[in-house]
């Protein structure tokens, strides 16, 4: 079966964005009710610039940078599977049809 390299980039950072998203509130939330920041918020403002769990706006721009690599690192994921697998399409329904209709 071949992946949509694209299709699949796409959806992959959508889903990867709303997960990053949500957890940067998270940690927003957490630290405006007194909770300690801790050494994940370090390690993510390291790894995606401008994230600052204090703003919102540090928040979307580390949504950016979440969504960014993730659509990098999964187009690259589906690139490597199609070369891999063979790229092998599945038979469409119409040439099902025909093969059933010669037996």
């Amino acid at each position: 079966m071949k992946l949509k390299a694209s299709a699949f980039a796409l959806t992959t950072a959508i889903m990867c964005g709303i997960v990053f998203f949500l957890a940067a509130l998270w940690i927003m939330i957490n630290i405006k009710s007194g909770f300690g920041t801790g050494e994940t918020i370090i390690k993510l403002q390291r790894f995606f610039l401008g994230f600052d769990p204090n703003h919102i706006v540090g928040v979307i721009v580390g949504l950016f940078w979440a969504f960014v690599y993730s659509y990098v690192i999964s187009y690259i994921f589906a690139v490597l599977y199609n070369a891999l697998a063979g790229a092998q399409e599945a038979p469409s329904i119409q040439e099902s049809k025909a093969e059933e209709k010669k037996e």
